[in-house]
Protein backbone atom coordinates (compact mmCIF):
# COMPACT_ATOMS: atom_id res chain seq x y z
CA UNK A 1 0.00 0.00 0.00
CA UNK A 2 1.94 3.06 -0.81
CA UNK A 3 1.66 5.87 1.68
CA UNK A 4 -0.44 8.83 1.73
CA UNK A 5 2.12 10.71 0.75
CA UNK A 6 3.01 10.22 -2.57
CA UNK A 7 -0.57 10.55 -3.63
CA UNK A 8 0.63 13.94 -3.30
CA UNK A 9 4.41 13.93 -4.56
CA UNK A 10 3.30 12.00 -8.12
CA UNK A 11 1.14 14.87 -9.40
CA UNK A 12 3.71 17.67 -8.31
CA UNK A 13 6.15 16.01 -10.79
CA UNK A 14 3.97 16.50 -13.74
CA UNK A 15 2.49 19.82 -12.74
CA UNK A 16 5.93 21.30 -11.69
CA UNK A 17 9.71 21.15 -12.36
CA UNK A 18 12.81 20.71 -9.88
CA UNK A 19 13.35 24.30 -10.38
CA UNK A 20 9.84 25.21 -9.12
CA UNK A 21 8.86 26.31 -5.68
CA UNK A 22 5.90 24.66 -4.01
CA UNK A 23 3.58 25.48 -1.21
CA UNK A 24 2.19 22.53 0.60
CA UNK A 25 -0.39 23.70 3.20
CA UNK A 26 -0.40 22.62 7.11
CA UNK A 27 2.14 20.73 8.40
CA UNK A 28 3.56 17.58 5.54
CA UNK A 29 6.98 18.91 4.62
CA UNK A 30 7.30 15.50 3.47
CA UNK A 31 5.80 15.93 0.60
CA UNK A 32 8.71 18.91 -0.82
CA UNK A 33 10.82 15.86 0.15
CA UNK A 34 9.09 13.08 -1.64
CA UNK A 35 8.82 16.10 -4.86
CA UNK A 36 12.34 17.41 -4.40
CA UNK A 37 10.69 20.66 -4.40
CA UNK A 38 11.67 24.03 -2.35
CA UNK A 39 9.14 25.37 -0.05
CA UNK A 40 7.75 28.74 -1.85
CA UNK A 41 7.99 30.33 2.07
CA UNK A 42 10.44 30.16 4.70
CA UNK A 43 7.28 28.85 6.95
CA UNK A 44 7.26 25.11 5.40
CA UNK A 45 4.78 24.04 7.48
CA UNK A 46 2.53 26.47 8.98
CA UNK A 47 0.35 24.49 11.72
CA UNK A 48 0.37 24.82 14.53
CA UNK A 49 2.75 27.92 14.48
CA UNK A 50 0.60 30.13 12.74
CA UNK A 51 -2.14 29.46 15.16
CA UNK A 52 0.51 30.48 18.31
CA UNK A 53 1.41 34.07 16.80
CA UNK A 54 -1.15 35.00 14.35
CA UNK A 55 0.62 37.52 13.18
CA UNK A 56 2.64 34.47 11.09
CA UNK A 57 -0.50 34.66 9.22
CA UNK A 58 0.10 37.84 7.89
CA UNK A 59 3.70 37.57 6.96
CA UNK A 60 2.66 34.38 5.98
CA UNK A 61 0.15 35.01 3.17
CA UNK A 62 2.46 38.55 2.24
CA UNK A 63 5.70 35.98 1.37
CA UNK A 64 3.70 33.76 -0.83
CA UNK A 65 1.86 36.34 -2.37
CA UNK A 66 5.58 37.79 -2.97
CA UNK A 67 6.99 34.67 -4.18
CA UNK A 68 3.87 33.05 -6.44
CA UNK A 69 4.54 29.16 -5.71
CA UNK A 70 4.28 27.36 -8.87
CA UNK A 71 1.38 24.99 -7.40
CA UNK A 72 -0.18 24.68 -3.70
CA UNK A 73 -0.89 21.97 -2.16
CA UNK A 74 -3.29 21.24 0.43
CA UNK A 75 -5.81 18.76 2.56
CA UNK A 76 -7.60 21.18 4.22
CA UNK A 77 -8.99 24.64 4.32
CA UNK A 78 -6.55 26.70 6.22
CA UNK A 79 -7.55 29.44 7.72
CA UNK A 80 -7.70 32.41 4.74
CA UNK A 81 -6.45 29.81 2.17
CA UNK A 82 -9.53 29.89 -0.10
CA UNK A 83 -9.27 33.54 0.14
CA UNK A 84 -6.45 33.33 -1.02
CA UNK A 85 -6.38 31.19 -4.07
CA UNK A 86 -9.40 33.37 -5.47
CA UNK A 87 -7.50 36.22 -5.13
CA UNK A 88 -4.30 34.80 -7.07
CA UNK A 89 -6.66 33.04 -9.22
CA UNK A 90 -5.47 29.77 -8.45
CA UNK A 91 -7.53 26.93 -9.67
CA UNK A 92 -7.74 22.90 -9.00
CA UNK A 93 -5.96 20.98 -11.07
CA UNK A 94 -5.73 17.65 -9.49
CA UNK A 95 -7.52 16.00 -6.42
CA UNK A 96 -7.01 12.74 -4.20
CA UNK A 97 -9.38 11.87 -1.93
CA UNK A 98 -6.29 13.58 0.61
CA UNK A 99 -5.03 15.89 -1.41
CA UNK A 100 -5.64 19.08 -4.12
CA UNK A 101 -2.97 21.01 -6.21
CA UNK A 102 -3.74 24.43 -7.36
CA UNK A 103 -2.01 26.03 -10.05
CA UNK A 104 -2.51 29.76 -11.24
CA UNK A 105 -3.82 30.42 -13.98
CA UNK A 106 -1.24 31.13 -17.14
CA UNK A 107 -2.53 35.13 -17.07
CA UNK A 108 -1.33 35.87 -13.79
Amino acid sequence: MKDRYQYGKEPVYCYTQESDEILVVGNNDKIYLLSERLSASKYSYQSPIAFVDETIFDEFYAEIGDNNPKAIVTSYDFQGMSEFLEAYAYTPVYSTGSYQIYMQSQEN
